[in-house]
């Protein structure tokens, strides 16, 4: 994937100039910029973002830097089974449009900034909150540092490798940290417009131009890979993966993004119910004409002389694109993959720090005062962020594969959301219980799973959260209902909105 001096002066470029409008746009765009001086507008832009925002600011939830390095060189090596990411945008999003409503409800009625918010609202149980919030956080941040790795490869592609991979996740980490610390929410937002402009434009438009240019179109690409690799042509890989693996990571990745602390952080921005949902019900469209169109593309990466010789697998994406195209598009695509991994990794270490200093700080030291409030989240936004830049410059393995590991953890905390939000029996010990239980049954079978021989190919997350939904239901019905749950669920019966969004009483409609 070499360039010649001038191919390489061209790319970086397009690199420099990016850098010169992402630091105008972030820093000194008036749209980045903080409103006051609360909490409420810091962690969410004081609920005031429209449906546009809202829309592409939750695409950037699955849509990552990693689906271009990671997931990209999945689909190069190994075909159809990276296409259950199609699978699940289509079902994370319904999932997102069911249940983000009553999280928006109750998060505006009672100021909640964070996922730990929720749980301590809905159960009253502080342990409870903040064992949910730590561990939250241990379960989110690999996404940081997947994103912090993948922008590093994106500035290597993009500069030729004049700068190297962990040089440019130490300076677009740094810009990151930089952005999220001086605007908040309202910085990222503002990051994750400008992201979507440019999917649009070179994913979805150079997607199809580089199949027809690269195979003749998409139907003779498919013809060519049945004839030389056929087995990729399969969900499960020439049976390398069983079946009940690729139902696996749709059910796990369906619940999981929703799981996700990072997610109600974006949930909470919306200015009103009606904005939430018409970015979900959108969404899963935009999601599964990008998705598709970038990995389905990918698998015919293996039909090119070369591919199999790079020295790193995920930069295959700029090899297809550079394939096509020519090396100065790999400026550009290098541009596009490092807004998109800014733009995440912002949401995750704001949502992050806000967790940690409202939720953990607070729960040790409840008495801080409200102004000093920003200032602790902002000294944890520093620390955070350098934790997760050390870490992505690590050597790590498939990116798509530690994600997916994740969120055999992550989808521990649905009961907990779905029996709090939607079922009033639910307490603090039938969803603690179960939450601490499905934990265990996932990380265990996540480490040992060669001892597991009778899973069946079903993965510990998925074993996890059934004895966890049991846990919570047996419990549920043993344990008397809270007294404070019938008035949280009056909130949402009472609330409407009228056609422009504003919130009216049942009772005035």
């Amino acid at each position: 994937m070499g360039m010649s001096t001038s191919e390489t002066m061209v790319s970086s470029l397009f690199l420099a100039v990016f850098f010169v409008l992402f630091v105008h746009a972030g820093f000194f765009n008036k749209i980045s910029k903080l409103r006051n001086d609360s909490m409420d507008e810091f962690a969410t832009g004081s609920r005031s973002f429209n449906y546009f925002i809202v829309l592409f600011t939750i695409i950037g939830g699955f849509l990552t830097a990693g689906t271009y390095t990671g997931w990209y060189s999945w689909a190069v090596y190994e075909g159809l089974i990276s296409q259950y990411l199609i699978i699940y945008s289509i079902t994370s999003f319904f999932v997102m449009y069911v249940f983000s409503s009553r999280i928006w409800i109750w998060g505006k009625k009672f100021g909640l900034l964070t996922q730990p918010d929720f749980v301590q609202l809905r159960f009253r149980c502080l342990p409870l909150s903040m064992l949910c919030a730590v561990t939250g956080i241990l379960m989110d941040a690999p996404w940081c540092i997947i994103e912090f790795s993948s922008l590093g490869w994106a500035v290597a592609a993009a500069t030729g490798g004049i700068i190297s991979n962990q040089a440019g996740i130490i300076i677009f980490g740094v810009l990151t940290i930089a952005l999220t610390f001086k605007g908040g929410m309202r910085s990222i937002a503002t990051i994750e417009l400008l992201k979507g402009i440019l999917v649009i434009i070179f994913v979805i438009g150079g997607s199809i131009v580089a199949a027809y240019k690269l195979f003749g179109g998409f139907g003779p690409m498919f013809e060519e890979l049945m004839l030389v690799v056929p087995e990729n042509m399969t969900i499960n890989c020439g049976d390398i993966y069983p079946y009940s693996y690729w139902n696996s990571i749709i059910i796990t990745g369906t619940l999981g993004v929703f799981g996700l602390i990072s997610m109600f952080a974006r949930i909470y921005t919306a200015k009103s119910v009606m904005e939430v949902k018409k970015a979900a019900s959108s969404g899963s469209i935009v999601m599964i004409t990008i998705s598709a169109l970038l990995l389905v593309l990918a698998t015919g990466g293996l039909l090119l002389p070369g591919i199999e010789d790079l020295p790193d697998p995920n930069m295959s994406f700029y090899y297809i694109m550079q394939s096509a195209f020519g090396p100065y598009i790999v400026g550009i695509v290098g541009v596009l993959v490092i807004i998109t991994a800014i733009g995440i990794a912002g949401v995750v270490i704001s949502a992050h720090s806000v967790v940690i200093s409202e939720n953990i700080i607070q729960g040790f030291k409840p008495d801080i005062k409200e102004e000093n409030r920003r200032k602790v989240t902002r000294i944890c936004i520093i620390i955070y962020g350098i934790i997760v830049i050390s870490i992505s410059m690590m050597d790590l393995p498939n990116l798509a594969l530690i994600a997916i590991t994740v969120y055999e953890g992550v989808i521990q905390s649905i009961p907990l959301l779905v029996f709090g939000i939607f079922w009033k029996r639910a307490n603090k010990w039938s969803v603690g219980v179960g939450y601490v239980t499905g934990l265990i049954i996932a990380i265990t079978m996540a480490a040992m799973p060669d001892a597991f021989p009778w899973a069946g190919g079903w993965t510990g997350g998925i074993y996890g959260v059934l004895v966890n939904i049991i846990i919570n239901i047996i419990l549920g019905f043993a344990m008397k209902k809270e007294d404070h749950v019938d008035e949280l669920f009056k909130i949402v019966e009472n609330y409407r909105e009228d056609s422009n969004g504003n919130a009216i009483l049942r009772e005035e409609v």
